[in-house]
């Protein structure tokens, strides 16, 4: 006679709960495991993380030992051929009409859940937002989704896009991971670059931690029309397009290591 479970059964039936919540659809079965039915994924932006090179090996501190980490964001300014973040801001200054390459990682984390298990997340998109207080115009507006590859568990991955600035002032950006839902996750809430609880949340830091701030262009007249101060239509339309990018060929080159090194080192000086 097989033995009963009754610890088992009851977590095949939440299994089963669980995923009739989600719209994951599987053949259940409860002599099988539940935490294989219900092992799903959790994409996050953190907003400090370890730092790797091209190869996904982490950037060790040469007289530390210890991981380098920063800021989870990374900005190409075309015009100067320049990286910044708000870590290292740029020495050549942004300007009204630059276009802004712009990168994160999305992380899919390990889930500390009674299962402990994680999932491969499947392609996903990123909403970025800037937020800008400037002498024209302060305000919000959504940029266009950032094509996030499929994420391995306890993986990382870099999605990218790319705007033209349209008014002076200073910028902030904000991440959502998997913005329309389409990747079944043990929990939402923590897929924000900033906020938590699935808000975003900006007050108090569009001066104190901005990204970058952009000067008025000499003769050039700045956009005060508060629908176009970020041209937004230049983001890539596919993924192929987004690995076109020219931050995300830095990001798969030994430069990004090379600048990382270089500010770090400048830092510790």
């Amino acid at each position: 006679m097989k033995y009963f479970n009754p610890i088992k059964r009851l977590f095949c039936i939440l299994g089963i709960v669980v995923l009739s919540v989600t719209t994951v659809s599987t053949n259940l079965s409860c002599d099988t495991d539940p935490c294989d039915a219900i092992a799903l994924a959790d994409l996050t932006i953190p907003v400090i993380a370890d730092l790797f090179d091209q190869f996904g090996n982490p950037i060790i501190d040469q007289n530390t030992g210890q991981i380098i980490q920063g800021l989870n964001e990374l900005y190409y300014n075309r015009r100067t051929q320049e990286l910044f973040n708000n870590q290292f801001p740029p020495s050549q200054g942004v300007l009204v009409g630059d276009v802004i390459d712009m990168a994160t990682s999305i992380y899919n984390v390990f889930s500390p859940t009674n299962c402990e298990l994680g999932n491969t997340a499947g392609p996903s998109t990123t909403a970025p937002r800037l937020t800008i207080n400037g002498p024209l115009f302060s305000g919000e507006q959504p940029l266009q989704g950032m094509f996030t590859p499929q994420v391995p568990s306890n993986g990382k991955v870099f999605t990218a896009t790319a705007f033209e600035i349209l008014t002076p002032g200073f910028y902030t950006v904000d991440f959502n991971a998997n913005a329309p839902r389409n990747v079944p996750e043990h929990n939402f809430d923590n897929n924000f670059y900033f906020g938590d609880n699935g808000t975003y949340n900006s007050s108090n830091r569009i001066t104190k931690n901005c990204s970058f701030y952009v000067e008025n262009t000499p003769n050039r007249i700045a956009n005060k029309n508060p629908s176009l101060y970020a041209h937004k239509d230049l983001a890539p339309k596919n993924l192929e397009e987004m690995k076109n990018l020219e931050i995300y060929k830095i990001i798969n080159s030994d430069r990004l290591e090379n600048w990382y090194r270089e500010k770090y080192n400048l830092k510790q000086q």
